[in-house]
């Protein structure tokens, strides 16, 4: 499932790629989803661009010289961006990263966990066009897999790292795993 999930992404660069005015967002968090960065700028042998942090923890992962080699600082170097997950999970700051972009870009991908957006440069005004594709790739467990280890270890407290930016959220999480 998840060579079919980095063989989706790739494909739908390559879709894209033929116009040079395409920027490709691929959100992550601090460490995950390394093996979809790497294999998606071998596939299209292009580098990807990721910030100095993001490299270091690249680097301290421990990657091969090989791979390591599909990453660059150099923001005009690629066409491919590795951006942190928040930076692109609502249409409020795509809208925003689109306006950052526009000079150089005039298309606007972006690949995060379950969605692909497509934002694409109309005159003036930014167009929102949401494509409900689902990209369900993860390391980690799956949530039934979750729920099934809260039961069997029974801990006493429960701190989400997803869908925690509030109080509330963090309760309907919890909520969730212990139901």
């Amino acid at each position: 499932m998840k060579e079919a999930i980095i063989q989706f992404v790739i494909d739908a660069i390559r879709a894209e790629a033929f116009n040079p005015k395409t920027l490709f967002l691929i959100g992550g968090h601090t460490i995950g989803k390394e093996r979809v960065f790497v294999e998606v700028a071998r596939a299209l042998h292009e580098k990807a661009y990721v910030t100095a942090a993001k490299l270091r923890i690249l680097e301290c992962l421990g990657f091969a010289q090989e791979d390591m080699q599909w990453f660059t600082k150099n923001a005009h170097e690629s066409h491919i961006r590795i951006v942190p997950m928040w930076s692109i999970a609502s249409f409020k700051r795509l809208d925003h990263m689109s306006k950052h972009y526009m000079g150089r870009f005039s298309l606007m991908v972006a690949f995060f966990a379950y969605l692909l957006a497509v934002w694409q440069r109309k005159e003036v005004d930014w167009k929102k066009v949401a494509e409900g594709c689902e990209v369900p790739y993860s390391k980690r467990s799956s949530f039934t897999e979750l729920k099934e280890f809260v039961k069997f270890a029974s801990p006493a407290n429960i701190f989400p790292s997803v869908n925690n930016h509030s109080p509330d959220s963090q309760n309907s999480m919890v909520s969730q795993l212990l139901s």
